[in-house]
């Protein structure tokens, strides 16, 4: 009896937000382009990393490289967008699109959308 109790004791606060919560909330943009070739997608990567979005490994440039190479490889196209404070470059639209986020056709609505928000931030 007393180690159900402990369980319920210790999902306490399940409902409750706290601070950093609700801070990533409100600064999450979840938002993604698809880009055909490497020449796009580097400059797409490049604008994303002077807002200072990285990826989510040390050696960010050569990972995002990697993934764009196998994306366009695999696919012939990449998904390259942003999620809170990282970048994710991905080869599937259909999964971004189930996860959350929203897409632009066109990679330049998608710079002054991500401009704006760090405006917006700042």
């Amino acid at each position: 009896m007393t180690r159900r109790v402990l369980q319920l004791g210790r999902f306490e606060n399940k409902g409750k937000l706290s601070l950093y919560d609700l801070i990533n909330k409100q600064n999450r943009l979840t938002i993604f382009t698809v880009v055909d070739n490497y020449k796009d997608g580097w400059e797409v990567i490049l604008f994303l990393r002077s807002f200072g979005y990285e990826g989510v490994q040390n050696d960010s440039l050569r990972y995002c490289n990697l993934n764009l190479e196998y994306s366009l490889k695999q696919v012939g196209e990449a998904c390259i967008g942003i999620c809170g404070g990282r970048m994710v470059i991905h080869k599937y639209k259909r999964r971004l699109k189930g996860k959350g986020y929203i897409y632009y056709e066109k990679p330049r609505v998608f710079a002054q959308r991500v401009k704006e928000h760090f405006q917006d931030t700042n």
